[in-house]
């Protein structure tokens, strides 16, 4: 697979609001920054900045086409890979990591917004863009549970929630005093390390043959 595409440093005055916007969505959301938000931050007069955006929304819009598109294609390729469904849906996690890692805060906020995004007309071709890369899961986890390598009984939507929730959680600072990283940036998992691949396909249970540890 191709390495996942990296951040490059703003080249332009453009580039530079929208990294300043991509950072304030994530720190306060996308209807707690205003435009003058933005252009404060980025140290331009809103005016200007009218000269490089129409509107808040196309800036939205994007930064969350950033992520999709660098995330789009390497979801197709995995999902295309020769294997089982389950080592394809594996393959999935990895890579929607990877990109994740490259794009968190475009990541953070078409997570964090989405209900914004659902609820806006314009932004119909970002919703589309996302059932993409949902059909991808959906087909991938049907072909596991048709080939045996994932249970029977799988509740696909269940299935979903978990791995989104926990691949926000992975990215999201928010949760890092719950992993016990309080005041540690939350690493940056490269995909070929994931340590909670195992535990989504795996469970938390351990297999009735491990020997249980006295506590002491």
């Amino acid at each position: 697979m191709p390495p996942a595409t990296t951040r490059r440093p703003p080249t332009s005055r453009r580039d530079e609001v929208l990294a300043t916007a991509a950072e304030l969505f994530v720190e306060r959301g996308y209807h707690g920054t205003s435009i003058r938000d933005i252009a404060d931050a980025a140290g331009v007069r809103p005016a200007s900045l009218y000269s490089h955006f129409a509107s808040k929304e196309q800036i939205l819009v994007e930064l969350v086409d950033r992520y999709l598109d660098a995330l789009l294609p390497r979801l197709a390729e995995a999902a295309a890979e020769p294997g089982d469904g389950a080592t394809r849906l594996t393959g999935l996690i990895e890579v929607t990591t990877e990109v994740s890692a490259a794009h968190r805060r475009e990541f953070l906020i078409l997570s964090d917004d989405w209900k914004h995004i659902v609820r806006t007309p314009e932004l119909g071709a970002l919703v589309r863009r996302r059932d993409q890369a949902t059909a991808t899961w959906r087909a991938v986890i049907a072909d596991g549970v048709a080939d045996g390598s994932l249970r029977p009984d799988l509740d696909t939507a269940a299935a979903l929630l978990v791995i989104f929730a926990t691949l926000t959680g992975v990215f999201d600072e928010r949760y890092a005093s719950i992993a016990g990283r309080r005041g540690k940036r939350v690493p940056r998992p490269d995909g070929s390390r994931v340590p909670f691949v195992t535990i989504l396909l795996d469970g938390l249970r351990a297999p009735p043959e491990a020997p249980r540890r006295r506590r002491r």
